[in-house]
């Protein structure tokens, strides 16, 4: 393939008229760039086998259950319909919601102080979103119910998030 692509640069057509297979000596090309695409696709096997599929990879932080709560809230609130996720209450809700599980996930992986500093302010995200939902729901643009699931989700996520920050 390199050779042929080699080739290509040293031949001496116009873009337009540019051909395959050169001589080395930058004249006498032969066959055309639609010819060589056409036997490259015939050289091609006409069906390939599906690839496995990838086998489900947990990273640790997803095992405690701080993260599967954050998650699961993130889920239902993007599952609403009728929020503008680009600006307003939703975008607010959002950036706090998925923002809440970023910095829990980098504190999870930090080191001292870090860690202590990330969650302290995945919570107050925490905080944020909750109070996000409230709004959504006050306004008619959330269902109560989701609302008060994912609001409950929330707390014990912050809950969850104390505990993991009180000293050991």
């Amino acid at each position: 393939m390199t050779v042929i692509f080699a080739a290509l640069l040293r031949c001496s057509h116009t873009d337009k008229e540019r051909t395959i297979g050169a001589d080395g000596d930058g004249g006498g090309c032969q066959g055309t760039m639609h010819d060589y695409l056409v036997a490259m696709k015939e050289q091609r096997p006409t069906e390939i086998a599906p690839a496995e599929p990838p086998e489900a990879v947990e990273f640790p932080h997803e095992t405690l259950d701080v993260y599967r709560v954050l998650d699961t809230a993130y889920q239902t609130v993007r599952s609403w319909q009728g929020i503008s996720w680009s600006r307003g209450t939703g975008d607010q809700l959002q950036r706090a919601l998925s923002g809440a599980i970023l910095r829990y996930t980098e504190g999870y992986y930090a080191d001292g102080g870090n860690k202590a500093s990330l969650w302290r302010s995945a919570r107050a995200s925490i905080g944020e979103a909750a109070t996000a939902v409230h709004i959504l729901a006050v306004e008619g643009r959330a269902p109560d119910a989701e609302a008060a699931e994912v609001r409950s989700l929330l707390s014990r996520a912050m809950q969850m998030l104390a505990r993991l920050l009180q000293p050991r």
